[in-house]
């Protein structure tokens, strides 16, 4: 499981940490006289860059953002094109110094470029495994036992989630509205540590199927997927956990990692 870093509410996955990492890098190392005559130059392509990553993720999912246009400043959540803020970046800086362009500001470029897109592409997906979490003090809402083990016959979501969490009751109509749209899909809302009138509050409020949430009494589930909340894990219809979120996801987010797991049969 990548880790995870925990501020507050906020939670920052591995694979946006390293993409942070990579900015701070890349203007720091680049405003060195040695490395680039233009301190100012790694600044300009690490910004630019970054708004061109953004922006190519926004356009290629335009109609969630359509339906949530400030969820284009929730960049926390994830949703980049790295590719696209690489290019953009290699332009800019051709462009601010066309004659003097650093080969080492170039190649420092490559280097955090590379390991931003590996990132992306490798950290946020879980090594295939089987869905696998706390099974002590797991019971539905009127007090019936669940067993884990029934989880993963289709294509199936389960959310670690509190009430006192914020991001968590920000993401709950977005996952309603998954719900409703994909019947095909099992979704699941194992609420960590609150009581059974808190724990269906939020939901009913949002039109979920109270069948669909699970009480953790102990709140040790999210212990098995990093201790982030909110938590979201994605598993095929064999069982095998594909993708595991951490931290609040948005629309388009949400939207990407159901249809991965919809095309596993």
């Amino acid at each position: 499981m990548s880790p995870v870093l925990q501020l507050g509410p906020l939670a920052l996955a591995s694979d946006r940490l390293v993409a942070v990492v990579a900015l701070w890098l890349f203007i720091m190392i680049g405003a060195r006289p040695s490395i680039a005559k233009d301190s100012n130059a790694a600044f300009v392509a690490a910004v630019g860059g970054f708004f061109a990553a953004r922006l190519a993720y926004v356009a290629s999912h335009l109609d969630a953002f359509r339906q949530d246009p400030l969820a284009v400043l929730a960049v926390w959540e994830g949703g980049f094109v790295p590719l696209a803020g690489i290019g953009a970046a290699a332009i800019l800086l051709v462009w601010r110094a066309p004659r003097h362009v650093s080969p080492k500001l170039l190649a420092l470029l490559a280097v955090l470029g590379t390991t931003w897109f590996a990132a992306d592409r490798l950290l946020v997906t879980s090594a295939a495994s089987p869905f696998s979490i706390a099974d002590t003090e797991l019971v539905t809402l009127d007090g019936r036992p669940f067993e884990p083990k029934t989880v993963g016959r289709r294509p199936t979501v389960v959310n670690l989630w509190a009430d006192w969490c914020p991001p968590c009751r920000r993401e709950m109509p977005i996952f309603a509205e998954a719900a409703s749209a994909n019947p095909d899909v099992t979704f699941l809302f194992v609420n960590q540590g609150d009581g059974p009138d808190l724990a269906a509050q939020l939901p009913r409020e949002t039109g979920l199927d109270l069948k669909s949430i699970i009480l953790d009494r102990g709140a040790r589930s999210s212990a098995s997927y990093g201790g982030a909340l909110p938590t979201t894990i994605f598993i095929d219809s064999t069982g095998t956990v594909r993708t595991v979120h951490q931290g609040a996801i948005s629309r388009a987010g949400l939207t990407d990692k159901l249809k991965k797991i919809k095309e596993i049969q």
